[in-house]
């Protein structure tokens, strides 16, 4: 069993990694890492240890990342679902005094004896034309 930290040791030095991991690894990253040592006077260990740190940190940010996106998205569509369904609302009130100035409309243009169903049909041609036109 290795000391804990703070434990100091047989020879009374603390010792500041207690713990130990044994992981495998090809040859080719091993002399990728013994190499990386060469080149910054570094430990193997050490470079290993900080790896696995920036790894580690890198993967929480973003499991982070992913929980405040959706915490924000969260917080935006709590926010404008008063306003979507006032906007709703309104929508559906113009639909019902659309709908009901229509018939009023087709009522009068028949009690006048002219043809109802024909202007009905030309005046919704130019709507619809109306509506597809490009705003200026």
């Amino acid at each position: 069993m290795w000391p804990q930290k703070g434990v100091e040791t047989l020879k009374g030095s603390e010792v500041k990694y207690p713990d130990l991991l044994r992981v495998r690894v090809t040859s080719d990253l091993k002399n990728k890492l013994q190499t990386l040592a060469l080149e910054t006077g570094e430990d193997v260990s050490e470079i290993v240890r900080k790896f696995l740190e920036e790894s580690l940190d890198r993967y929480y940010s973003e499991k982070s990342i992913d929980y405040l996106k959706y915490e924000f998205r969260q917080a935006v569509n709590d926010a404008l679902k008063p306003h979507v369904e006032r906007l709703a609302k309104i929508s559906a009130k113009s639909a019902i005094n659309s709908g009901t100035s229509m018939y009023m409309n087709v009522q009068m243009i028949g009690e006048s004896g002219k043809d109802a169903v024909s202007i009905y049909t030309e005046a919704r041609k130019k709507a619809v034309a109306n509506l597809k036109q490009a705003e200026e």
